[in-house]
């Protein structure tokens, strides 16, 4: 983040630590493709990496 400041980045941070249904996944990406957000960053635990990407 202090990169991004630093550099005049926008950046958006989406909190997805107790989100457990797959559908609430692709909805919270859907919303960011309508923002037209393209770059973002999926810090996550491994074993929940796939569920999300799937999505």
């Amino acid at each position: 983040m202090e990169a991004a400041v630093a550099n005049n980045w926008q950046v958006t941070a989406r909190s997805v630590g107790s989100v457990t249904d797959p559908q609430e996944y692709r909805r919270i990406l859907e919303e960011m493709d309508r923002r037209q957000e393209k770059r973002y960053l999926i810090d996550c635990e491994v074993d929940r990496i796939n569920v999300i990407l799937e999505q």
